[in-house]
Formats: structure tokens, C-alpha cells, sequence
């Protein structure tokens, strides 16, 4: 049920603000994705705000918890930017599915879109829980195409950790460096390079995808057996071979 506007003023009281901060994130951690977006950027101050999420990072683990279930919300409220309706569609389905397959054509913005996918998925957890693991069928595809765009979004936007060439670390509460994502290519011929990585939330993402080698391809299916995995492939089908791994994901 969607919070009225009685019901988060009832929740706030003047001069109690921080108190009253857990009633308030508490209401919105309840309803449902679009009435609680609309509460947090309509209903609330930007003073209020900071305190909420502070209330909810203490409910979640996480201080961007409220978007946990909208990486299209994170994206907009979070990130500041603009999407279209088509990329939303690609954003959220992550919530919901364990693969989401994106063939496009060149310069359409998938890999600008698969970049806020990563940042939002390892910043909605708790530091440690979440892990984002890229891949493409060459290293320099990784180095070169897709982690620009995460070394630049996350300085921009403010948000926690730092990046280096194709890592992202994020500090946790006991003072360390986490590694929240980072990027690698395995060979064609390694069909283990996706095992043994352990993580209670995990999102691949597969740059590339119509060159990724069967072996490969197949392999992603270890890291999305049990627990709660998810993974974004992105690419331009191979047309001359239907029956690559992507094709088949694909259809």
C-alpha cells in the first residue's frame, strides 16, 4: 500500500527529526517502488532525507538500501541521471531474473547502461555481500570499453570506494578494502573460470557477449546456481553462427 502524505507526517515531528527518521524509512521500505520514490523526492527535505538513509542503511546494511528493488530508481535519484523507458525495462528486470540478454547494435548505450548496473548492484548490500564480476571475450575489451564508465560515474556521484584499472574497492566497516566488482577475461578454452567464486549476492556481466566462447558461456551457469545471482549480457548477436552461446541465450 502506498504511504500517504497523512501518514509521513505523522511520522515527523519537529525538532525529533532523527528520531522520527526510522518511522519514516521504515513506511517507505514497505511500499511499493513507485510510491516510495515519489515520497523520498516530493514528501521529504533534502535535510530529512540524509537522515533517512541513514535509518535505512541501519535497517539494510546499505546506505542506498531504498533502491535495492529499482536500479532504474537508483540510477535517477542516486545518480542524477536521465534513461529512457527501454533501458529501465533492462535495469529492472535484474530484480527478477536471473539472466537479462540485450542485443543491440553499435553506440545504442549498452555498455552506459551496463556500467550503472554494476555501481548500483555492489552499493544496495551491505559492503562484503555483493560482488560484480565483468567479462568480455578480451582483456583490453574490459580494460577499454566498460570500466571508463564505472571509474567515472562513481567519483561523480559521490558515492563510497574508489576504482582503479578494472577493480572497484569499497572500505568496510572494520577499515579494509573490499573488491565489490572487477574485470577479467578468461580463455576460451576455461571452463572453470567461473567457479569458485562465493558470494551471497552476485551479478555477471558478460561485455561482448556474441564473441564469448561456448565453454565460457555455459560456464556462467555455476555462478547462477543458488543464492541470489543475476546476469546482464550485452552485445551484438554473432549472425553467422545461430548457434553461439548468445544466439541461444537470446531466443
Amino acid at each position: 500500500m502506498a504511504p500517504s502524505r497523512q501518514e509521513l507526517q505523522r511520522a515527523r515531528r519537529p525538532g525529533v527529526i532523527s528520531r522520527d527518521a526510522s518511522n519514516v524509512a521504515d513506511i517507505l521500505l514497505r511500499a511499493p517502488v513507485a510510491a516510495r520514490r515519489r515520497a523520498f523526492k516530493q514528501d521529504i527535505s533534502a535535510r530529512e532525507r540524509s537522515y533517512v538513509m541513514r535509518e535505512v542503511e541501519r535497517v539494510t546494511g546499505s546506505l542506498y538500501g531504498l533502491w535495492r528493488d529499482s536500479p532504474s530508481g537508483f540510477v535517477e535519484d542516486v545518480l542524477g541521471e536521465s534513461i529512457w523507458s527501454l533501458q529501465r525495462d533492462v535495469l529492472d528486470a535484474l530484480v527478477d531474473h536471473k539472466r537479462v540478454a540485450v542485443p543491440a547494435g553499435f553506440g545504442v548505450g549498452k555498455i552506459h547502461l551496463a556500467a550503472r548496473a554494476a555501481v548500483w548492484f555492489v552499493n544496495v548490500y551491505p559492503v562484503g555481500t555483493a560482488l560484480c564480476i565483468t567479462t568480455a571475450t578480451r582483456f583490453r575489451q574490459v580494460q577499454r570499453l566498460l570500466w571508463p564508465h564505472i571509474r567515472k560515474v562513481v567519483p561523480r556521484a559521490g558515492l563510497p570506494g574508489s576504482c582503479d584499472t578494472v577493480q572497484y574497492k569499497m572500505p568496510t566497516p572494520q577499515g579494509h578494502d573490499f573488491v565489490a566488482a572487477y574485470g577479467f577475461s578468461a580463455p576460451a578454452n576455461d571452463e572453470a573460470a567461473m567457479q569458485g567464486i562465493h558470494t551471497a549476492h552476485i551479478l555477471l556481466i558478460v561485455d561482448e557477449a556474441g564473441g564469448i566462447a561456448p565453454s565460457i558461456g555455459h560456464g556462467t551457469n555455476n555462478l547462477l546456481t543458488g543464492g541470489h545471482a543475476a546476469m546482464l549480457a550485452i552485445g551484438n548477436p554473432a549472425m553467422d553462427d545461430p548457434a553461439s552461446w548468445f544466439e541461444e541465450l537470446c531466443t
